[in-house]
């Protein structure tokens, strides 16, 4: 099942690319991609997640042609 995952802002990425493509088995999850991706616990709490456009959950599960945008959560004030 092929998925599309973006990278936006300043994180660690596994790959030098903003874009890259992964295939993966069916019913995967968002942290169970993340997981494959090489993230941790403390960095997956840190990342906003976005399938589509929607904002989702980690527990979200995955679908073939999904894009999946990855953003940095910041704060300030």
């Amino acid at each position: 099942m092929p998925v599309t995952v973006e990278f936006w802002g300043p994180m660690r990425r596994p790959c030098a690319e903003r874009r890259m493509r992964v295939v993966l088995g069916d019913g995967v999850t968002v942290a169970a991609l993340l997981t494959h991706l090489g993230y941790d616990d403390r960095e997956q709490r840190s990342l906003s997640i976005l399938v589509n456009g929607d904002k989702v959950e980690l527990a979200r599960t995955l679908t073939a042609g999904d894009t999946v945008a990855l953003l940095l959560l910041v704060g300030g004030g």
